[in-house]
């Protein structure tokens, strides 16, 4: 007897898949679902893996199926996987439905046909150490995901972010050449999105390194090294109110202020850095990193939406003499404006996010020991213990008692305690104790003029004396314009 197909089908599903074509079919659902509605975004289901759940905003509440007779939950469950197997029909089909070809393109359009960001770009370089390359390649930012995994604060979301990078980068030295790095970035915009997370806990770009310094190679005059990214997902957490506006943004490809390529020869410190438009044309070429050669507002990039700090609270007054703005790259110890704010530092720090919102800084890649000043309305957070509440999960660290102490001239509530759970802070970086590591962290929350600043700051449990005197200082530094 011929074996019925639904029953072949249910054999396969059975069956281990392949891993590589399952992981790249469920990036080419995660797009296809991006693009599906302008209207009700797809969403990632609370506490799941996002690459396999999917949910609308309009989530309907499952009915149990605890107490039914064995027969009805054999018959459900049949009928779940026979769901599971059209739907996976149905994807296959859209992929499969598509030309080879197919990319997506910058949209001048509005409403369901917004598709994301695309750019061409031409770039060449000469490193430090004196080899040439010219790169040519497309640059695409498909639309976003939105996703609440993770035990992501209800206030809160993850935006995810899937870029595709093709391309060549050719040696055009004229003789044999090392080549040890290369990468390409996406800025967005700084008064959207200023944290992400790629491999590290907060980055000021979306990174894709296409060649690192792990797989030096040699490459031949004239020779192109085709370069094609690894498909990971970078990801970005935002106030929940902001998600609206971000999506779209992301959809008609205004979510990208500019791009970075950095290319490296003999070796991983001889960079070579062009920084170019949303349209690809260079703006700024230099021999470090790109984060490194713009200031912490990239004003380079794009002058007229991004605000170059965290926004001080109304009737906040101006003043003679400015400090001037933080620099470019790591920051020596000085006083320093943000916007019409001061605070004077005592440590080497680098600028990890600024924004009208926000402003963090960590020592370097590890974030450890890092500071941050929060921003938010009191229509968000009306009380100092909501403020605390949304820097730490409850029950995530070991508090002490509360203490009274100021904060820009006002009276403030401040808490510290080592972390004994985990907790995800601002800048995505999850502090948690390891056996051989723990961390304290330090809020101090106030009430300031109409808004409800909030300064946080942690250091591994080793270091905090020290680093909490450093601490005392640049918290009694802070003042207002």
């Amino acid at each position: 007897m011929r074996e019925h197909p639904i029953r072949t089908m249910f054999d396969q599903i059975a069956a281990e898949p392949d891993g590589d074509f399952v992981a790249e079919l469920r990036r080419r659902v995660l797009v296809e679902l991006s693009e599906a509605s302008p209207v009700e975004e797809p969403r990632i289901a609370r506490g799941t893996d996002h690459r396999f759940v999917f949910t609308a905003r309009q989530r309907r509440t499952p009915t149990a199926s605890c107490d039914l007779p064995d027969a009805q939950r054999r018959r459900r469950l049949a009928a779940v996987l026979l769901a599971a197997a059209i739907v996976s029909v149905v994807a296959v089909g859209l992929v499969s439905r598509k030309a080879p070809s197919h990319r997506i393109v910058p949209s001048t359009k509005t409403g369901p046909t917004m598709t994301g960001f695309s750019s061409h770009v031409l770039a060449d370089f000469k490193t430090p150490d004196g080899y040439s390359f010219h790169f040519e390649g497309t640059v695409i930012l498909p639309p976003a995901i939105e996703s609440d995994e993770n035990n992501i604060p209800v206030d809160q979301s993850d935006i995810l972010f899937s870029p595709s990078i093709s391309g060549t980068l050719t040696n055009t030295t004229g003789t044999a050449a090392p080549l040890a790095r290369v990468s390409v970035q996406l800025f967005l915009r700084a008064d959207a999105i200023n944290c992400i997370a790629n491999s590290g806990p907060c980055e000021p770009a979306i990174i894709r390194e296409l060649i690192n310094g792990r797989t030096p190679s040699s490459v031949a005059s004239g020779a192109p090294v085709a370069l094609v990214d690894s498909g990971d997902i970078s990801r970005s957490r935002v106030r929940r109110g902001d998600v609206p506006a971000i999506m779209s943004q992301a959809r008609d490809g205004t979510l990208v202020t500019g791009m970075a390529v950095v290319v490296a020869g003999g070796t991983e410190d001889q960079i070579a850095t062009e920084i170019l438009d949303p349209d690809g044309k260079t703006v700024l070429s230099c021999s470090r990193e790109p984060s490194d050669c713009m200031d912490v507002s990239r004003s380079v990039l794009d002058t007229s939406g991004n605000p170059s700090a965290v926004s001080a609270p109304a009737g906040a007054a101006s003043a003679d003499n400015v400090p001037p703005p933080f620099p470019p790259g790591e920051i020596p110890p000085g006083t320093y404006s943000v916007d019409r704010y001061v605070l004077t530092t005592y440590g080497n720090w680098r600028v990890y996010s600024l924004s009208r919102r926000s402003l963090i800084m960590a020592r370097d890649d590890t974030a450890l020991p890092g500071f941050g000043i929060i921003d938010q309305p009191l229509s968000l957070t009306s009380t100092t213990d909501d403020a605390i509440a949304q820097i730490c999960a409850k029950n995530s660290v070991a508090f002490g008692q509360p203490t009274q102490t100021t904060l820009f001239g006002t009276t403030a509530v401040s808490v510290e305690g080592e972390v004994i759970g985990q907790c995800v802070t601002p800048i995505l970086y999850p502090l948690a104790p390891t056996a051989n590591s723990h961390v304290t962290i330090r809020i101090v929350a106030a009430e300031v003029n109409g808004s409800m600043l909030t300064v946080f700051a942690y250091a591994p449990t080793d270091q905090w004396p020290t680093f909490s005197k450093e601490l005392d200082a640049t918290i009694a530094s802070l003042r207002i314009l």
